[in-house]
């Protein structure tokens, strides 16, 4: 009887510790917004880059250049923080902070376009090294 008790127990264990593992590992996360409320956000942001994509759209040359680069890093990053918001960790915070310098560079790069080859490659280079110093303050001190 003791042992069949015992089975029962390490049988009951063994269920609590499975659970344990799947609510840690694949199980559902506790968030800071609800999925409903996510996702409308999202298609949100959605719709605003649509408004802007087609105003972009109606401009030529180096403005539409720019007008479709800067779009495209507010989307990235409203998307990044939208995820961060959503899921509340350091880790989704870190990637929307990342995703604002990334945007921020490429939005620089398209910029540099308007000036001639010298000038275009000191700005660029600016826009890196500014990326680096951005990327260095968010990783903090050495």
């Amino acid at each position: 009887m003791k042992r069949a008790h015992f089975l029962v127990s390490l049988g009951l264990a063994g269920i609590a510790a499975g659970s344990l593992v799947y609510a840690a590992v694949d199980g559902p996360r506790a968030t800071l917004m609800s999925e409903r409320d996510y996702e409308a956000a999202a298609r949100n942001i959605e719709k605003d880059v649509r408004k802007q994509r087609v105003h972009c759209a109606s401009l030529a040359g180096y403005e539409a250049s720019v007008c479709g680069t800067e779009t495209q890093a507010q989307q990235s990053i409203l998307m990044a923080e939208l995820t961060a918001r959503y899921l509340g960790t350091v880790s989704a915070q870190a990637e929307a902070r990342k995703a604002r310098i990334e945007g921020e560079l490429a939005v620089d790069n398209a910029r540099c376009e308007a000036f001639d080859n010298d000038s275009r490659n000191t700005c660029r280079q600016i826009a890196i090294d500014q990326r680096h110093a951005a990327l260095r303050a968010l990783d903090g001190p050495a």
